[in-house]
């Protein structure tokens, strides 16, 4: 009974220092045009959220979140979005869009819209990075105040990679995917369906995209399928869980909690 209300708790705490999934807003940016979060995350994007107050500590995180997305610029075009929001919506967009271009920030969009909250994501920073993505509008990356190139690149192509979803039925992993008990103490299960036989590739990856465990289970039989994974050696928090089956993917998340 007491480690049933400690792994409660933790899971309480965890809901509670920030979202697990993206939260979404429908709201125009500085130009007017309409954004609406979880259909731009259902369509496959990655968006990379930056609020900033605008402010001369703000201005190396962001150049830096900048540059790594448009690092993604030649090999997924069009797929990786970074919007630049003013921390409470009290900085009009021009003086936003001039505080970008006089410091080398190049944004897909700028906002200045109290409909895009930095406190739906824990505690605030200045700047506050978050990378969402996947048609489950997972959290790949939430960073304040300073942001690592090399995490944040990681997390985008983590989130790159979980957007390869809606895999045709023929073509092997069914819709059926789902992880038990969830939050984990020392191990976990994973059901999930196949419609034809195949091996099967899981890995574990941490709230960075950094992966800390990865098996290989060769060949699964048709239909469902469970398997059991070790939690044990994973420090207490959120991981993202990936199958592969041939080229395709899917991502579930798991808190551990000991």
């Amino acid at each position: 009974m007491k480690k049933l209300i400690l792994i409660s708790f933790f899971s309480l705490m965890l809901s509670t220092c920030f979202a697990q999934t993206a939260v979404n807003f429908n709201c125009n940016d500085c130009t007017g045009a309409n954004h609406d979060l979880f259909t731009e995350l259902d369509e496959g994007k990655v968006i990379v959220i930056c609020w900033v107050m605008p402010c001369s500590a703000c201005v190396g995180p962001s150049l830096t979140t900048s540059n790594v997305v448009r690092s993604f610029g030649t090999t997924n075009p069009d797929k990786v979005k970074l919007y630049l929001v003013d921390d409470y919506a009290n900085t009009n967009c021009n003086s936003i869009n001039s505080w970008a271009n006089s410091n080398g920030i190049l944004p897909t969009a700028m906002f200045s819209n109290s409909a895009i909250k930095m406190d739906d994501y824990g505690s605030t920073g200045m700047p506050k990075v978050v990378v969402v993505g996947d048609v489950n509008h997972a959290v790949f990356y939430n960073a304040n105040n300073s942001v690592n190139a090399s995490a944040l690149q990681t997390a985008i192509n983590t989130a790159i990679d979980a957007t390869i979803t809606g895999v045709p039925e023929s073509s092997g992993t069914s819709s059926k995917f789902s992880i038990f008990p969830n939050p984990s103490n020392t191990s976990a299960s994973i059901v999930f369906s196949l419609e034809k036989p195949s091996d099967v590739k899981v890995d574990i990856q941490d709230q960075l995209g950094h992966e800390v465990s990865e098996m290989a289970f060769a060949g699964l039989p048709q239909g469902e399928n469970t398997i059991e994974i070790s939690t044990a050696g994973l420090s207490n928090g959120i991981y993202f869980i990936r199958l592969t089956e041939a080229t395709r993917s899917r991502m579930i998340k798991v808190a551990v909690a000991h």
